[in-house]
């Protein structure tokens, strides 16, 4: 009587095949295997489906059957129960939902970070060159000393510039061409 208060249907509308006019569309085929299967097999099942309440709304339940067997193993009837998990299914799915976003988040993370690690380390390369050039003594000249710590300072001011405004502003990272003229 608690599936006849539940749906405003009557039992012979329910008898049969009726309660497919509580279940969702969407859900029916899904019953129907899951049911046949039961019936074949003589075994108990349990299936999450949505079912119409008697003001036309559709709640997910899990409805749980068992298959009450005679002596010689066939089945007399079947008892039932469906439980309204309705919160908790949207609970759930919001849940894999928002699981599904953290993950998109993280490898969008992973990629900023991978490509900021890039376009750091470019001018860094280039400063540590221009750097070694000098502490090495290959730029000697006035001239090339010069090149070298303009090429210094203006891959440091990117740097400091891509932090300096909060955010990491895309590198030209060209690095200059460095040619040490021979004596």
């Amino acid at each position: 009587t608690q599936l006849l208060d539940y749906s405003g249907l009557g039992f012979d509308e329910l008898k049969e095949y009726g309660w497919k006019n509580i279940v969702h569309p969407q859900d029916w085929n899904n019953n129907q295997q899951v049911w046949s299967k039961a019936i074949h097999e003589k075994e108990d099942f349990e299936v999450k489906h949505r079912l119409l309440r008697f003001d036309k709304v559709y709640r997910w339940h899990l409805s749980r059957v068992h298959a009450l067997k005679d002596t010689a193993g066939d089945i007399s009837f079947w008892v039932g129960t469906s439980t309204d998990i309705h919160e908790e299914k949207l609970f759930a799915d919001e849940l894999v939902k928002q699981v599904a976003e953290r993950e998109i988040l993280e490898k969008q993370k992973n990629t900023f970070i991978s490509m900021a690690s890039h376009e750091l380390k470019t001018p860094l390369t280039s400063i540590q060159g221009f750097a070694q050039a000098i502490l090495d003594g290959a730029a000697t000249q006035p001239d090339m000393l010069h090149q070298a710590a303009h090429v210094i300072y203006d891959e440091a001011s990117r740097t400091s510039v891509a932090f300096s405004d909060g955010s990491l502003a895309t590198f030209d990272a060209s690095a200059a061409a460095w040619s040490v003229p021979k004596t």
